[in-house]
């Protein structure tokens, strides 16, 4: 809690996408958003980031605290898209964070669920998580701070919703405005109440977009002792700005900026002034940011290509060494195989001879002692042949 008086700069509603979101024409936001005054191809993050760094070079962060009154994120439908969404808008916040300026934050209802049209655990957690870390506290709400001549109270209007009400409407609970009366009773320093939603409404058309519980909220507000500011944010029409018995002042955030809105207070002395230099600065920043971006990106693909040719002439000499090596590997293994076939054809041709003169001394012997039998047989058979005949001549 700080003790020493400062100046707001409010910022509302940033809607942070992720890159999927961003290039998606699915959602009306996306299509309208030439139509809305948005930078181009600029990103919300990346005008977002402008601006906090424009602030953080500005303004010094003993004098100013900085009010973001929700819808941080737009609310993406899956758990990566929103991871990417939280990851988007602490990066944009980061210079702030790095100049260590005094950050408060209240949720709004795209924060707490997808597109803001009901409530999501992992965003809910997602959301608390970014708090903590861009904030430095983890809060419930009502939340009050003291800066020395005014005080600020947090509020949750998207926290005390019911099953079947419409996400988008708001409902302050009985607890806050508890909180809120004793708050404000107590003392007579000017109080500024930051919240997302719209405590008025005066059309029907916009009566989704209402606080539900605004006739005892604006009660409570008549009640209190000092000056009366509320900051808020959500619909982004300057008309819903009141004015009430010099005490009371809303101040409901217009379009004054490409994306999302700047506003400079003193709550103290509830002054309020615009801040389109800042705007402009903004487009600046962002559009040096962009044109650095290109040449960074054209001066990254110069080095690539330089790079890939270098890679390219290596594998090729590469390719041809190892293309020399393979050759001579080849010829050498070819010369091997040839001498190795040539000998192993000598010796398989060295042993069909021999087996053949040993086939042909085999048959030699085989056919002399075939001839010898035979010639034996033959004198055998001629002996018995003239013995029979001489026997029959001797008988007669």
């Amino acid at each position: 809690m700080s003790t020493k008086n400062k100046k707001l700069l409010f910022i509302s509603d940033p809607h942070i996408w992720s890159s999927e979101r961003n290039a998606s024409a699915s959602r009306s936001r996306a299509i309208n958003a030439p139509k809305r005054g948005r930078l181009g191809t600029f990103s919300r993050a990346e005008e977002l980031g402008s601006l906090c760094s424009i602030i953080a070079e500005k303004y010094d962060p003993e004098e100013w605290v900085i009010l973001i009154s929700g819808d941080i994120v737009e609310g993406g439908l899956t758990n990566r898209t929103r991871q990417q969404e939280h990851r988007n808008a602490e990066r944009a916040l980061r210079p702030l964070m790095r100049a260590k300026f005094d950050i408060q934050m209240v949720p709004g209802n795209h924060d707490y669920g997808p597109f803001g049209n009901s409530f999501n655990q992992d965003a809910y957690n997602r959301y608390r998580a970014l708090h903590k870390k861009v904030c430095g506290y983890d809060t419930t709400f009502p939340h009050c701070l003291d800066y020395g001549k005014w005080r600020m109270i947090l509020l949750d209007s998207t926290a005390h919703f019911e099953r079947g009400e419409l996400f988008a409407r708001g409902r302050i609970g009985e607890a806050q405005l508890n909180v809120l009366n004793r708050e404000l009773s107590s003392s007579t320093k000017p109080v500024l109440i930051a919240m997302h939603h719209h405590p008025i409404m005066r059309s029907r058309k916009r009566t989704f977009l209402e606080v539900v519980d605004s006739e005892a909220f604006m009660a409570t507000l008549s009640r209190a002792r000092g000056r009366v500011t509320v900051c808020c944010g959500h619909k982004h029409v300057k008309d819903l700005a009141f004015r009430r018995s010099g005490k009371l002042l809303g101040i409901a955030a217009d379009k004054s900026t490409d994306s999302f809105n700047v506003i400079l207070i003193d709550p103290a002395n509830q002054r309020v002034s615009e801040t389109g230099a800042l705007v402009r600065q903004v487009n600046t920043s962002a559009a040096k940011r962009v044109a650095g971006a290109a040449t960074a990106v054209g001066r990254r693909a110069q080095a690539t290509a330089k790079k890939t040719a270098r890679k390219a002439r290596t594998t090729v000499k590469k390719t041809a060494a190892n293309a020399r090596k393979k050759a001579r590997a080849t010829v050498g293994n070819a010369r091997t195989t040839v001498k190795k076939t040539a000998r192993s054809t000598t010796r398989k041709a060295r042993a069909t001879a021999k087996k053949a003169r040993s086939t042909a001394r085999k048959t030699v012997r085989d056919t002399t002692n075939k001839a010898r039998s035979t010639a034996k047989k033959a004198r055998s058979t001629a002996r018995r042949i003239g013995s029979k005949i001489g026997d029959r001549l001797r008988r007669r």
